[in-house]
């Protein structure tokens, strides 16, 4: 439900923190923080440092004025991303939109899983000085994947 896209999605709050969809059609109300992300599965750490990756990836390479490497340090605090029209905009050097697909990922990633994983005393988020050599990786296997399936459709 939070991830269709099709559902009108609200960003406020100070800190960007109260995130609502509304359910297309019946205009239910849905809150972000309903969602209880689950930590205890087999070698989270190295899932939560995936979706770390696919977070800078996504800001860097998948955003409207995609950027290099070492912007993504020059990125700020979840809390100054707003929504606009189902968009995330941040900013690099210049203003960036992530699309609504993605944005859907990039607010959970931050309002949910990061939050909980920063309470867990044996879990940790990876330095931004990461960013840039994550955000490389993400693509080059988006990249490695999809010549793995031009190279052998069949067996996909």
């Amino acid at each position: 439900m939070f991830l269709n896209v099709e559902n009108k999605l609200v960003m406020a709050g100070t800190n960007c923190d109260e995130v609502f969809v509304f359910v297309k059609d019946t205009n239910e109300k849905v809150e972000l923080s309903s969602l209880i992300p689950i930590l205890n599965v087999e070698d989270v750490q190295t899932h939560i440092n995936m979706l770390w990756r696919f977070n800078q990836g996504t800001l860097l390479y998948l955003s409207t004025g995609a950027g290099r490497g070492l912007e993504l340090t020059c990125i700020g605090p979840f809390k100054y991303f707003q929504e606009y029209f189902n968009c995330l905009r941040f900013t690099m050097r210049s203003e960036n939109f992530v699309p609504p697909s993605l944005s859907r990922y990039i607010i959970i990633l931050n309002l949910v899983i990061y939050p909980a994983v920063e309470q867990s005393q044996t879990l940790s988020i990876p330095s931004i000085d990461r960013g840039p050599e994550e955000a490389n990786l993400m693509t080059y296997q988006g990249h490695l994947q999809s010549d793995n399936e031009r190279d052998n459709p069949c067996e996909h």
